[in-house]
């Protein structure tokens, strides 16, 4: 299977486990749609996670995302 980098997790927003996201696409409206799967690759230790996304927002420069399989901010920061 083929992926596409769509952005970089930089820190946890909030306590209900959102990420900031810096997005590396320009069709982020397109591409983080709730409901949605992605797929988070961390580089550390080269895992693959498939996540639902549960909510989409727009601050200018990044994203602010929240997954279903994540409801805390304990397991944001594992991310």
């Amino acid at each position: 299977m083929e992926y596409v980098r769509l952005g970089q997790i930089s820190k946890t927003f909030g306590l209900e486990g959102q990420v900031r996201v810096f997005s590396l696409t320009d069709f982020a409206q397109k591409r983080f749609k709730i409901g949605h799967k992605v797929s988070l690759y961390n580089e550390r230790t080269s895992e693959r996670k498939e996540l639902t996304l549960r909510s989409f927002r727009d601050s200018g420069d990044s994203y602010f995302l929240g997954f279903e399989e994540i409801p805390n901010i304990d397991e944001a920061q594992k991310l």
